[in-house]
């Protein structure tokens, strides 16, 4: 795979000062140009060796941002990995009263799907790696 690849199972690191956090891709979307869903670890680390730990936590967070960070290089790729069942189906989503599965439009929302289904909100790189700061520190007891 090349630095231009975004690709479903990938590990990437996302940069912030001296620390950065690490994130693994669930889905990228062909309709939704240039998005992708990211499954970002709730630690910053100071050693990219670390990554490895964090992958079996359940402290993350599930987030839709954009696939140029990855596609440039400025999040390095750390290696790949295979989705779970659950990460697989992570993609399901309300999507303007709609609800996605993947890039597969499933029809209008029920009541019940807009309560318990979440809601698809693209968020900023920036902010994305603004948030690794405020993450605490891996500590590797845990």
């Amino acid at each position: 795979m090349s630095k231009k690849d975004v690709a479903v199972g990938s590990i990437v690191s996302i940069p912030f000062d001296s620390v950065f956090a690490v994130a693994k891709i669930l889905f990228v979307s062909d309709y939704f140009k240039q998005v992708a869903l990211f499954k970002l670890y709730k630690y910053k680390l100071r050693e990219t060796s670390e990554y490895v730990n964090v992958l079996g936590s359940d402290d993350y967070q599930l987030l839709y941002t954009g696939t140029m960070p990855v596609k440039k290089g400025r999040w390095a790729r750390l290696g790949v990995e295979t989705l779970s069942s659950s990460e697989a189906a992570a993609s399901k989503r309300i999507v303007g009263g709609e609800v996605w599965f993947g890039d597969e439009c499933q029809g209008p929302a029920t009541d019940e799907e807009m309560k318990t289904l979440t809601k698809m909100k693209v968020f900023n790189v920036h902010f994305i790696e603004e948030k690794v700061n405020d993450f605490p520190s891996f500590n590797k007891s845990l």
